[in-house]
């Protein structure tokens, strides 16, 4: 799958793009829309035209847009802003494989589908989220940004052979924006990840 056609490329996109802080933000895959809402219920949408886009969006890799979020992040900015940009930035580490980012912004003490410490969960996700020839998600939309518990809910839809199928992902970061939990739940079967039961 091309990037561009992820929906995480496009928030991400679109995070750089958009000043406001928000609520929520969702891409429109048919109708390549962007809708975002403020937490005062303001709408912002963004028609992704090729025009709109430009050649920057096609010659942008995921990993520059990584560190346009990250340049972005060092800058005077919300802590809204904050929580959905290091959002952005683990989500698409966990489409595209980015290491690196694990290492990062996992919290020594992190916890994610019965994963216990920075190691275990390196691990874990080396074993789960690397080598794919594809993207490993599709992530077209953050329903929630909780700022003042530091929470931010996406959907996904897993793309590994074997373990496809769409579910919501709850990611929880600490005061320093490294991330504490991760919890999911499946729309579809059970699915069994590490001898833990990720449910419906």
């Amino acid at each position: 799958m091309s990037p561009q056609k992820n929906g995480i490329f496009c928030l991400a996109h679109s995070f750089l793009e958009i000043k406001d802080d928000l609520a929520s933000i969702r891409y429109f895959a048919s109708s390549e829309l962007i809708v975002a809402v403020t937490p005062l219920g303001k709408v912002i949408s963004l028609q992704l035209t090729d025009e709109y886009k430009g050649d920057s969006w096609v010659s942008t890799t995921p990993t520059e847009l990584v560190e346009c979020i990250r340049s972005s992040l060092n800058r005077d900015i919300s802590d809204a802003r904050k929580l959905l940009g290091y959002g952005l930035i683990w989500l698409m580490s966990d489409v595209y494989g980015f290491v690196e980012i694990w290492e990062e912004m996992l919290n020594p003490d992190a916890e994610m589908f019965g994963n216990v410490g920075k190691a275990n969960i390196l691990a874990f996700k080396s074993n789960m989220l690397l080598g794919n020839s594809t993207d490993n998600y599709r992530i077209d939309a953050i329903h929630s940004i909780d700022v003042s518990s530091r929470v931010i809910v996406s959907d996904f839809e897993c793309l590994i052979r074997g373990k496809e199928g769409r579910g919501t992902e709850v990611m929880k970061f600490d005061e320093n924006w490294k991330l504490l939990r991760v919890d999911a739940l499946r729309h579809g079967p059970v699915l069994e990840i590490n001898n833990h039961t990720v449910k419906e």
